[in-house]
Parts: C-alpha cells; sequence; structure tokens
C-alpha cells in the first residue's frame, strides 16, 4: 500500500505537471466509487462488532482507510471535474498522507512478527517459566520463533521417568495464547513422528 500510494503520488504531480491530465469523470466513475464507499462502510461495521481478534482489528484499520480515501478521491475528483484542475494534486497528496499515516504504524508494529523471527525477551521468558512447571523431564534447550502473530516452540529435553512427558509440556505450553504449535524433541528418543506434533 504504502508503496502504491508513492507512485500514485508521482504519476498525478507527473500528469499534471505535463499537462496530460484529462479530469472527465463520468457517472458511472462516481457510482463505483460511491459503491465502494458503501460497501467499505458496511465492511467497518462489521469489523467493529468483532473487534475481539488482532486480525480483525488491523482489517478494521484497512477498511477505515479505504473508506477516507476512496471519500477523499471522490470530493477531489469533482472539485478537479468541476472547479479547477488544482484539486487534483490537493486530492493526490491528501490521499497519500492518509495511506502512509494509516499503513505505516501497522508496518512498524507487525514487520517482527514475520514468520522465523526469534520471540521477544518477555515471550521466551513466559515460556521458560511454563516449562519450568512441567515434571519428569530435564529441559535441554528449546526454540521459540515468530508465525505470525503467534509463536513456536521447539523444546528439547531429556526423559526423567516414564511419564508423558511429550504430552504434558505440550499441554503446558497451548495454555499460552499465542503459541501456535509445539514441537518436543525427546533425548532417548531416535525418530520423531509428525503425529506426536502439536498444531
Amino acid at each position: 500500500m504504502l508503496v502504491l500510494a508513492c507512485f500514485n503520488g508521482l504519476i498525478s504531480f507527473d500528469n499534471f505537471f505535463e499537462n496530460r491530465f484529462d479530469p472527465r469523470l463520468e457517472k458511472e466513475h462516481l457510482f463505483v466509487i460511491a459503491a465502494n464507499i458503501l460497501l467499505k462502510l458496511f465492511l467497518y461495521l462489521i469489523c467493529l462488532w468483532r473487534n475481539d481478534v488482532e486480525q480483525i482489528k488491523v482489517l478494521s484499520k484497512d477498511q477505515k482507510t479505504d473508506i477516507l480515501t476512496n471519500s477523499t478521491a471522490l470530493v477531489f475528483a469533482l472539485l478537479t471535474a468541476y472547479v479547477n484542475q488544482i484539486y487534483d494534486i490537493f486530492g493526490a497528496v491528501i490521499i497519500f498522507v492518509l495511506i502512509i499515516y494509516n499503513w505505516l504504524p501497522i508496518l512498524l508494529v507487525n514487520s517482527n512478527k514475520i514468520q522465523g523471527i526469534q520471540a521477544s525477551d518477555w515471550r521466551v521468558a513466559a515460556v521458560k517459566e511454563a516449562l519450568g512447571q512441567v515434571d519428569g523431564c530435564e529441559i535441554l534447550d528449546f526454540l521459540l520463533y515468530h508465525a505470525g502473530e503467534g509463536c513456536v516452540a521447539e523444546v528439547r529435553c531429556a526423559k526423567k521417568g516414564a511419564t508423558d512427558i511429550r504430552g504434558a509440556i505440550t499441554a503446558k505450553l497451548v495454555e499460552i495464547d499465542w503459541i501456535r504449535a509445539v514441537f518436543v524433541e525427546i533425548e532417548d528418543e531416535k525418530n520423531v513422528s509428525l503425529r506426536d506434533c502439536t498444531f
């Protein structure tokens, strides 16, 4: 979105200054833009109603940005067509700023949640604390890395008894709401079946 906003802004400036600008606006264009705004408004209201999931919060912000940018595009397209061509540049700049303002924070917050990135210290501490509560094994090592907004835990341990240590570790870690998958490798086992992994 950020790249597209920059690209469209540059095209708008170039078209204006090179006098290749055609401000005609047909009724069909107005109808499509207005219908899109109404559809995005409906989707935004649904997102507000289901605002309990992080992905829905991001989607809600996206819908709000689309409503603002499409409304701005509609207003400035009308001003450009019926008042003065200079309004096209103002509209492009406002749309550019709206997209940057709304998407840059999402990018900055979620850039560290890309697949495979090491989890933050507080998440590592939470997993370490949960593993410390599991009896019947010695935790040799564990990895914790991002998979989207959640994390994947890989645990290597040694058995100290005849208990189902894999099940105990998995059960303890999946209690943490942001754990998406748990892989447990037990030191005395040579082969670990994929059926023993929890997703």
